[in-house]
């Protein structure tokens, strides 16, 4: 048995792999609002931009090292362009621009009120419509909904997802005392999540 062993062991062809530099990693994702993450073992200092990819507007800028995460206080919907430059060269390393043509997209209508689910949900839709991303929507009322717009798809509430590019939240912008200038407020407001 020792002979075969060995007799194997000098035949075994040996594969040589290239050797992989290690290296930070940049993770983005956009549950309610944009997050940058830095993880890696190479400790460096990095600038995170976060800007309006349409406008070109800067709304959040932070220094973080690796294995450290930063976020925009922004949690309402906005095409999102995210730099990441090396603090010391200020060379861009990474860049990533909010798309979310063909992937899913989950929003939650955090609202039990009949007036508030049957004006938010048509822009779900619309949401839908304009980015060309498949929706999956939640409310305390999925079954008014249900056969009424088979694009649109309804989930439980508190329903884990995965593979998402985003996630957001719609909830009752101002308090009930307010409710003679909730139609206006609530348009512009929905009027620029989608």
């Amino acid at each position: 048995m020792k002979d075969i062993l060995i007799n194997e062991y000098n035949n075994t062809e040996i594969l040589a792999k290239d050797y992989k530099q290690p290296a930070n990693s940049f993770i983005v994702h956009f549950v309610n609002g944009a997050l940058c993450e830095i993880k890696g073992p190479i400790s460096k200092k990095y600038k995170v931009v976060f800007s309006d990819n349409k406008t070109g507007h800067v709304h959040h800028v932070s220094e973080i090292t690796n294995n450290m995460w930063t976020k925009s206080a922004i949690e309402y919907f906005i095409e999102w362009n995210i730099k990441v430059y090396e603090l010391e060269t200020e060379e861009l390393v990474f860049e990533h621009t909010y798309d979310c043509k063909d992937k899913r997209v989950y929003i939650h209508l955090d609202s039990s009120a009949v007036g508030d689910t049957m004006a938010w949900f048509p822009y779900a839709d619309e949401f839908r419509k304009k980015h060309g991303c498949k929706v999956l929507c939640s409310t305390f009322h999925n079954e008014w909904f249900e056969g009424m717009l088979n694009l649109v798809h309804l989930l439980l509430i508190y329903t884990q997802c995965i593979r998402l590019v985003g996630f957001t939240i719609i909830k009752k912008l101002l308090k009930p005392k307010s409710r003679l200038i909730l139609n206006s407020t609530l348009y512009k407001k929905l009027v620029h999540v989608f």
